[in-house]
């Protein structure tokens, strides 16, 4: 019993997809097999028969390809931008002209599992809330599916007057059970269309998130996380040996918001004509005034990155405690909203029983 479900179990690793954390092992692993000075090619070979994955085995197989045809890594990384994006090739270039390939990589790897913790960490803020309204949403509509139509028919054999707060309740409850099927396709439909809107049109999806970014909410938060990002990305640029206009650029791509993505763009033709990178960012509005006074003393001292990842620290307890009052704020609203659905229903069915009660 025990094997057969160890068996499946390893089935079902085999055929899962390449994920953000099989990467940073990649990457990690990878480093170390280099450290050790074992050559890439038999690098390779070792990290093939250690993966549990197909799909794993399958890109690293891949790539032992291209570098045995004469490729770079560099340039084998960029077959693969899914998995290895501009920040991450341009690491590895630096890697290969300097000698320093194993210590790049576990750049790579460092980038790519602080950005996915912080991922996590949001994920983990919003999950606890979204799912109690899940839940709250499907118990609603069980009600009015099933629950309500059995109290409708008890009702109606009475001929009790029902109040009006009951009636709108069994008017909503048959429109439902009326709609369902119509309603099941038209999500299935939308659910389609956002597959095929996140899949074909980039610019699609840039207007998505322009729609996002102007929410009241998730605006203030959003251009935060993106400076957090910013400085985070920054800092393991400079740290790498990545010149500063040619780490700016590199940024530029990976920026949350389109507002920072055009201020990063504005201030690098400023450095690029003379000026100190402070007084470029003075100029632009999605920086504030405190990460300003950072980077200058960062840029006067020679601790420029550094300064950035004090800078990246404090942006993160911020919104660190920004998204945990979210949470304190959002946990009894919706408990209201939870008690209000349900509640409401349920004295909606049993008005019409107490009225029963006090006639007889």
């Amino acid at each position: 019993m025990y094997w057969e479900k160890r068996l499946i179990k390893l089935s079902f690793i085999k055929h899962r997809p390449v994920s953000k954390l099989d990467i940073i092992i990649f990457l990690k692993q990878f480093s170390t097999l280099l450290s050790a000075n074992i050559p890439i090619v038999q690098s390779y070979a070792i990290l093939i028969a250690c993966q549990e994955k197909n799909a794993m085995r399958k890109l690293i197989s891949n790539l032992n390809h291209h570098i045995a045809t004469g490729k770079t890594l560099f340039e084998t990384f960029r077959y693969y931008p899914q998995y290895f994006d501009r920040l991450v090739q341009h690491l590895v270039h630096i890697g290969e002209q300097t000698g320093h390939l194993d210590k790049m990589l576990l750049l790579a790897a460092e980038y790519h599992e602080k950005n996915r913790a912080w991922r996590n960490k949001i994920m983990q803020a919003l999950f606890y809330p979204c799912l109690v309204m899940a839940v709250a949403l499907f118990i609603t509509g069980c009600l009015l599916l099933f629950v309500m139509p059995q109290f409708a028919a008890i009702f109606q054999e009475t001929k009790v007057t029902l109040p009006l707060f009951t009636v709108w309740i069994f008017h909503v409850s048959r429109l439902l059970q009326h709609t369902l099927k119509s309603t099941a396709m038209l999500l299935g439909i939308i659910l389609l269309l956002l597959c095929c809107f996140q899949r074909s049109s980039v610019k699609s999806i840039m207007q998505l998130k322009k729609i996002i970014q102007i929410l009241p909410i998730v605006k203030p938060l959003l251009a935060k996380m993106a400076l957090a990002q910013f400085t985070r990305h920054f800092a393991l640029t400079l740290s790498a040996g990545i010149p500063i206009t040619r780490a700016l650029s590199l940024i530029e791509q990976t920026a949350l918001t389109l507002s920072l993505k055009q201020d990063l763009a504005k201030i690098n033709q400023s450095i690029q004509t003379g000026s100190s990178l402070h007084q470029a960012m003075l100029k632009q509005t999605s920086f504030p005034a405190l990460i300003i006074q950072m980077i200058k003393i960062g840029e006067e001292s020679g601790m420029l990155d550094e300064m950035l990842d004090k800078s990246t620290d404090f942006l993160e307890a911020d919104i660190h405690h920004q998204l945990t009052t979210l949470h304190l704020i959002l946990e009894p609203l919706i408990m209201v909203v939870l008690g209000v659905l349900i509640g409401g229903l349920v004295i909606g069915m049993y008005l019409p029983l107490f009225q029963l009660g006090n006639a007889f």
